[in-house]
């Protein structure tokens, strides 16, 4: 026997709960069933609540992710009008007063930048300014010479002053080549990065082989002394044009019958290149002054150009050198080109 209680539909719950004491002797099953729809209305309930909730929450987080975004990048958009409103040249460091740490940072990083950029604007204008100065007096003598020259009808004459105009044409060249090194020898126009290990002896070796012609042509008894394997980090080519203009300044200002001695030793934890002459030497109020662009010595040959000693201070502080000009005791002139002393090859550097 079977009492039915109540069935509503396919979605319900069932339970079956036998009973033997309501008619002796049979059992009797009662049914009773509940639908879900109750609790599917409040699943939907609370779905909706914590949907609704989740979007408010959602809606002030980018709120206020959006105002901390716009304070944070304020003090950047304030540094970029200010870039943006400068003219041309202007180098001057950002200001980072009342700056968080991190921006101070950047904008530090920033102006060490623009410090960088105005040593090179200010290197680069100085050597325009440097090489426009230079070659305006012999192009202008060359202007003159040729002229003489085309106008000379005397073939003697006019030899003479083709003579006069190669003459002229060979300082030229020397005074290009001479700026042109100053520019490359400039701090910043040469990566340190592919400096190579050389030995400053070899370096001093192969220029003296290059320049004992001119010696002996010169009546100047030079010599060559050092102690080999005294390693540098450097470009072997500027320590090569180091080397060849100390060695033509000694031959150019100390005179004949004397003596030029090219060296390379090791001194404590420095390479020491140096051009010693038992000349005449110079006043020891020029040794302060001695390595300035375009400066000569009262009294000194005519000729040069005042590049010499320049192109060897600025090749040595690339180096992360010095020059160093001296008179020794027994008389004559001696330059020094000092240079870190590296570490001898496969002992790293």
């Amino acid at each position: 026997m079977a009492i039915a209680g109540f069935a509503v539909g396919a979605a319900e719950r069932n339970e079956l709960l036998p009973r033997t004491d309501i008619v002796p002797g049979d059992v009797v099953t009662i049914t009773v069933a509940e639908t879900l729809h109750k609790r599917h209305r409040l699943a939907s309930r609370l779905l909706g609540t914590v949907m609704t909730l989740s979007g408010l929450l959602a809606l002030l987080t980018v709120i206020l992710v959006r105002d901390a975004v716009t304070r944070g990048l304020s003090p950047l958009l304030s540094l970029s009008r200010v870039l943006q409103s400068r003219t041309e040249g202007d180098m001057t460091p950002l200001p980072d007063q009342h700056l968080s740490a991190e921006l101070r940072t950047f904008t530090q990083a920033i102006n060490g930048l623009l410090g960088k950029l105005d040593a090179a604007v200010r290197h680069q204008r100085r050597f325009m300014a440097d090489a426009a100065h230079q070659l305006r007096t012999p192009v202008a003598a060359l202007k003159v010479e040729l002229a003489h020259a085309m106008r000379e009808s005397d073939p003697a004459l006019h030899a003479r002053a083709l003579g006069l105009l190669h003459e002229g044409m060979v300082r030229m060249s020397r005074l290009t080549g001479q700026l042109l090194t100053l520019a490359r020898a400039e701090p910043g126009a040469l990566s340190t990065v592919n400096f190579k290990r050389i030995d400053l002896y070899e370096v001093c070796h192969e220029v003296g082989r290059r320049i004992i012609d001119a010696g002996l042509r010169a009546d100047v008894d030079f010599g060559l002394e050092g102690e080999p394997h005294t390693w540098v980090m450097g470009d072997r080519l500027l320590l090569e044009e180091a080397a060849s203009n100390l060695i033509d300044n000694a031959l150019k200002y100390a005179g004949q019958n004397v003596s030029i001695t090219l060296s390379a030793r090791r001194v404590g934890d420095q390479a020491v290149l140096s051009v010693e002459d038992t000349g005449g030497g110079v006043p020891a109020s020029e040794l302060p002054r001695l390595g300035e662009r375009f400066h000569r010595p009262q009294d000194s040959a005519p000729g040069g150009s005042g590049l010499g000693l320049a192109i060897v201070r600025e090749i040595a502080q690339t180096h992360g050198g010095t020059l160093i000009c001296a008179l020794p005791a027994q008389g004559g002139f001696r330059a020094e080109l000092s240079l870190p002393l590296a570490s001898e090859p496969g002992t790293g550097n």
